[in-house]
């Protein structure tokens, strides 16, 4: 079962129908990584004031909210945005319907394959899930670590909908339109130009 406050969204859409309401619904995963927003009108990658808020992937670290071996679908801001004007060019397509969408798929383990095959000085990194169980401590005294909390408890809870199982499913959406990737996104924080022993 999925969380309840997931379950009730997905209900909206379908109640609306039901009222014979013309209804189409765009699903979109969480947009952070490492905890933090992927937002570029955030040029400091922050999604809140305190350290936890800021990008913190550096050497032997790649924080994560799930198991390494979970696959996880992102996807940036301004992919939504695309994915509504598709919407509203081809409604013989996307009317009355539930679909998802996401920019890049991965688990734990892939990023972190990412990070060291694009790294330019051999720099090593490691998969470090931040625990469940203090992320749900940290919720109540916080609101910054709620929102990503939530969605790791909807994946892990099996309610991961997304269309998408990988990467090479993704890519299908290149035809629509260029996609953001992860790999872009370390390069605009400064992971792919991290030295060994250097503080990222």
């Amino acid at each position: 079962q999925i969380p309840w406050w997931i379950d009730q969204r997905l209900r909206t859409s379908d109640f609306l129908r039901g009222q014979g309401v013309n209804v189409t619904c765009i699903h979109r995963p969480a947009y952070y990584y490492g905890m933090h927003r992927v937002d570029y009108t955030n040029k400091t990658d922050q999604r809140g004031k305190s350290q936890m808020s800021t990008n913190t992937i550096h050497e032997n670290s790649v924080p994560g909210i799930n198991e390494p071996d979970f696959m996880v679908n992102w996807v940036d801001v301004r992919d939504v945005g695309k994915w509504c004007g598709t919407v509203f060019e081809y409604p013989e397509v996307f009317s009355n319907v539930d679909f998802s969408i996401a920019s890049a798929a991965m688990t734990g383990d892939e990023a972190v394959e990412t990070c060291i095959r694009t790294n330019k000085h051999g720099t090593r990194f490691k998969y470090k899930p931040f625990p469940q169980w203090l992320m749900k401590m940290l919720s109540l005294v916080t609101e910054e670590v709620v929102y990503p909390l939530r969605y790791s408890q909807w994946y892990n809870d099996g309610g991961n909908g997304y269309d998408f199982a990988s990467d090479d499913d993704l890519a299908d959406l290149d035809r629509i339109h260029p996609r953001w990737t992860f790999e872009k996104k370390l390069e605009d924080w400064g992971i792919t130009d991290i030295r060994p022993g250097q503080s990222g």
